[in-house]
């Protein structure tokens, strides 16, 4: 009965967004709108890893077409590479469009940019180059499958059960910081093989070096690890921050951006965060609270997450609606 329940919960929404992206749509305000929108990626595949799909980061191959063939025709696709040399003024007319990817997910190079460089669209995807080099998994993956684990125990084994994290509180992705998960190298690497299947296949630098120099990618700052900003100190900040760029300077698609790991306001980044990225030198900073950017020259560019369940234009019409208030 509650699947019953939540299946009917699921299609009511759906609904719901299908006819308020038809009524937005219909009465011209996506048009009318000269704004900058930044969507966001992940993992492009028809083959989604449980993490992908427990945590909506995936979208289909077909899919993704349909929302790029979509964003380019209502939208005019700018080069990240270009953007931070626009004025204000630049942005009249046409609403404009930047696509970008988080990770570094093996499947937003090989089946999303071959999508994108058909029709020449550029693009910026958001690196964590410890990962891509040493074929390790993310820390969010990896606090993830760990949670996961402990929430599986039940009865008076999760009484007695201890948590590999019980020092850090949930959600452990968003409060680990380095020294906590350094000491629990072992474990990890113990269980390296379950958390890669658990979260699916990164790029890895042979992937990077086939489409470095395009001029339609660019390679951007995520941090060194998939740490959450807020977690760290200073000085942990600015070494994930600076290990990242020495790596990626080593490739001609490095640009100077920078996009916060999970990208929320409050839980993710602040006022603090963003002043310390300011001053190791990025020269945007993109978030992910799914805003429309009305200043599209502001420091901190705002995004908009597209995945799977964006599967119909009238659902694409909705995530710009709901953007926009």
């Amino acid at each position: 009965m509650q699947h019953k329940t939540k299946k009917i919960r699921s299609q009511f929404i759906g609904f719901a967004k299908q006819s308020i992206g038809y009524l937005y749509k219909n009465i011209g305000s996506l048009k009318n709108k000269n704004n900058l929108v930044v969507f966001c990626y992940h993992e492009i595949t028809d083959t989604p890893s449980k993490f992908q799909i427990n945590n909506s980061l995936y979208t289909s191959i077909n899919t993704f077409r349909v929302q790029i063939d979509w964003i380019k025709n209502n939208f005019e696709i700018i080069n990240p590479r270009t953007y931070c040399h626009k004025t204000k003024s630049s942005f009249a007319g046409k609403p404009q469009a930047i696509i970008t990817f988080d990770d570094g997910y093996y499947g937003a190079f090989e089946n999303g940019l071959k999508i994108l460089f058909d029709k020449s669209i550029p693009s910026l995807i958001f690196l964590n180059m410890r990962n891509i080099k040493e074929s390790t998994p993310l820390v969010s993956s990896t606090c993830l499958y760990f949670e996961n684990k402990e929430n599986e125990v039940s009865g008076l084994s999760k009484r007695l059960h201890q948590s590999l994290f019980s020092s850090i509180k949930k959600p452990f992705h968003l409060n680990m910081d380095p020294k906590e998960y350094l000491t629990h190298e072992l474990e990890i690497k113990k269980n390296e093989s379950n958390i890669l299947e658990y979260q699916g296949n990164l790029a890895n630098i042979e992937l990077l070096k086939k489409y470095d120099g395009s001029g339609l990618v660019s390679y951007g700052n995520h941090l060194f690890e998939h740490f959450n900003a807020i977690a760290l100190s200073k000085n942990e900040l600015f070494k994930n921050y600076q290990d990242n760029v020495n790596e990626l300077k080593k490739f001609n698609s490095y640009l100077n951006m920078f996009a916060y790991t999970n990208g929320r306001h409050g839980t993710c980044w602040n006022d603090t965060t963003t002043k310390l990225i300011k001053e190791f030198g990025a020269l945007k900073i993109f978030s992910a609270d799914g805003k429309i950017n009305s200043n599209p020259t502001s420091y901190v560019v705002d995004r908009i997450a597209l995945n799977e369940n964006y599967n119909s234009i009238n659902k694409l019409n909705y995530c710009i609606f709901r953007g926009s208030i």
